[in-house]
């Protein structure tokens, strides 16, 4: 035990190991870099935590915490308020400060921190295996513990949950484990055979880009990188933002959630990263491209020839010098829509005028594609109406085929006004056909009560409106008028 105390009294109570992996996909995790300094000093990961970590926990928080922090060790590696708490405590013990860039803490005001590490331990045997091979230091990588990671990037192999000797699973940081080794039975998790299941292709993309997303960890603390304190945490919208926001339904068909969710990520934080990764994966975009990063301006304003420029208009901007695709699906979004190019630039949230005279490059590249774009458009709108026209299964009106396309019936008129003449004009008859149906009916119901009530000499005007089970249909003339012959 006095051993112990002298080790846990050195300078520095953990030993001044270097993380590993320091921006590269593989960084190392924080869990596994507790482990690496409990073997450096050749003690136990509990050992360590409740002789120096777990008191200057206490220390710095001025709080007398419960021991019961042993269930909630797996979150050192997120952005838990637990993290927030651990992760300064291990940065002074350790005399560094880069300890936090083996978590999820950099990203902190831009992630939301529920659901984003696992709690069990998972990894590759096949890196374990190859470091050892190569002679190589063996540690946990950091990208292994979040939750939407199923499968190692580098050799395409699902991530490992259970021991291949005991077959049982493992907390992210137990208390007598040792890195590389199964915390039960000490087994070697490394491996060289493969495996018998293999990752689809969203699986493979999402480890890939969240190991390019970890490799940006010590570049997280950027100045340029908004931390919106409240607002959204994610510009989920920052990629593809010139979308009408006020019809979410083609974010929702993307991201695969509800279109009340998408309204609620634009005026709320908390965006699932499941979700934006299956968006990300959708439109073949980076998730990195939606951080919401500040104007290069150091006043904070971005001018060009002396006017200023919009949030919007930046991204307008930027979308032609980096990504024309996104900038052309969304003026073809419009343009579907919209009849004139004017239209099209306010509906992206940008000035026509200053589009028109600052960025007169942009604005030629947005009218050549709208004017290339249109044609399409509206032969298949045409097509659309045709195909409502001639449906045999059902008749529809206008306002029916207006809220099906999400489209203004004014627009629909203007572009296809004879087909619009002629859904309106079938619909007319068939609404003509249907009044004359259940007038018949309704004047045979008016004979037939008269000829009973008249057979029974009961015949009178409050009798039969009482007998009548629909009396109402005696203000329409042609009606009262056939019960007025019986009087």
């Amino acid at each position: 035990m006095n051993d112990i105390v002298d080790i846990l009294s050195s300078r520095s109570k953990l030993c001044l190991l270097t993380p590993l992996g320091l921006g590269e996909a593989g960084i190392e995790s924080a869990t596994g870099y507790i482990a690496r300094c409990a073997e450096a000093k050749n003690i136990t990961p509990q050992t360590l935590i409740e002789g120096a970590i777990f008191p200057q926990v206490k220390l710095d928080a001025n709080v007398d915490f419960q021991d019961s922090y042993r269930a909630t060790l797996y979150c050192i590696n997120g952005l838990a308020p637990f993290a927030q708490r651990w992760i300064p405590a291990i940065e002074k013990l350790s005399k560094r400060k880069d300890i936090r860039y083996l978590t999820m803490l950099p990203w902190q005001g831009i992630l939301p921190w529920n659901g984003l590490v696992s709690d069990k331990r998972r990894w590759c045997p096949k890196c374990f295996q190859e470091a050892k091979d190569q002679g190589k230091i063996i540690y946990e990588q950091l990208l292994w513990s979040l939750v939407n990671v199923k499968c190692c990037p580098k050799h395409l192999e699902p991530l490992a949950m259970k021991c291949p000797y005991c077959s049982l699973s493992m907390p992210t940081l137990a208390s007598r484990m040792k890195v590389g080794h199964c915390s039960r039975c000490n087994g070697w998790l490394g491996s060289r055979v493969s495996s018998t299941s293999k990752p689809n292709a969203q699986e493979i993309w999402n480890a890939k880009i969240m190991g390019e997303w970890l490799s940006y960890n010590s570049h997280a603390d950027d100045a340029t990188i908004i931390r919106p304190n409240g607002s959204r945490a994610l510009n989920i919208f920052k990629p593809f933002g010139l979308f009408d926001l006020s019809d979410p339904q083609y974010l929702s068909e993307i991201f695969g959630v509800h279109k009340n969710t998408i309204l609620k990520w634009k005026r709320e934080d908390g965006v699932e990263l499941s979700s934006l990764l299956k968006g990300c994966y959708a439109l073949d975009i980076s998730p990195i491209s939606c951080l919401p990063t500040m104007p290069a301006d150091p006043d904070g304003l971005n001018f060009y020839h002396g006017v200023q420029v919009l949030p919007k208009e930046e991204i307008l901007i930027n979308l032609y010098q980096t990504d024309r695709t996104t900038l052309f699906r969304s003026i073809d979004h419009f343009t579907l829509y919209l009849c004139n190019v004017t239209l099209v630039i306010k509906k992206m949230g940008c000035r026509p005028n200053v589009i028109r005279e600052s960025y007169p490059h942009v604005y030629k590249l947005i009218k050549d594609r709208f004017d290339s774009v249109r044609p399409r458009c509206i032969e298949f709108i045409r097509t659309k109406l045709q195909e409502y026209r001639d449906a045999p299964e059902r008749i529809y009106s206008m306002t029916e085929i207006g809220l099906a396309m999400k489209m203004n019936l004014r627009y629909l008129r203007m572009v296809a006004p004879d087909i619009c003449s002629q859904i309106s004009k079938r619909r007319a008859d068939y609404e003509a056909r249907l009044y004359e149906e259940r007038v018949l009916m309704q004047e045979k119901s008016v004979r037939e009560c008269c000829e009973e009530l008249k057979a029974q000499n009961k015949l009178t005007w409050p009798r039969l409106i009482s007998t009548l089970s629909k009396s109402g249909c005696l203000r329409n003339p042609r009606l009262k008028a056939v019960a007025a012959s019986y009087f």
